[in-house]
C-alpha cells in the first residue's frame, strides 16, 4: 500500500474501527474577534467530548474534559491559559489577554478534532 492510499478516509476509518469504543468528530468555526470572561467562545458537540484539540496554522490548544484550564500554544513562542467551563456536550472558554489568545481572531478559521 502506498502512502497516498494509507491516508484515505476509508483507511483511517478502518484503522479507527479497531480502537474500541472511541468516537471522533471534526469541525471548524470562524472567530468573531471577541474575548474575555464576558465574551467566551463556545462549541457544542454531538456527544460528550473527552478531548478537544483546536488548531489553526501552528497555533493549538488541547481541552481535556472536566479540566478548569487549558494552555494554548502560539506561533510567536508563547503559551496562554484559558479558563474552561464544561457542559455535557459543550465547552466554553475565555482569555482576558486578547482574541488570539482565546483562539477567536476575527474571521480566522479554527479547526477542531474531538475524541470521546
Amino acid at each position: 500500500m502506498n502512502y497516498e492510499d494509507r491516508i484515505t478516509k476509508s483507511y483511517l476509518e478502518d484503522a479507527l474501527a479497531g480502537c474500541g469504543n472511541c468516537t471522533i468528530a471534526t469541525g471548524s468555526y470562524t472567530g468573531t474577534g471577541t474575548f474575555g470572561s464576558s465574551h467566551p467562545t463556545q462549541l457544542t458537540f454531538p456527544f460528550q467530548p473527552k478531548l478537544v484539540c483546536i488548531y489553526s496554522g501552528v497555533d493549538a490548544i488541547f481541552l481535556l474534559y472536566g479540566a478548569p484550564y487549558a494552555s494554548g500554544i502560539h506561533y510567536f513562542n508563547s503559551t496562554t491559559i484559558n479558563n474552561l467551563t464544561w457542559g455535557e456536550n459543550s465547552v466554553r472558554w475565555y482569555n482576558d489577554s486578547g482574541s488570539s489568545y482565546q483562539f477567536n481572531n476575527e474571521n480566522k478559521v479554527y479547526n477542531y478534532i474531538i475524541i470521546s
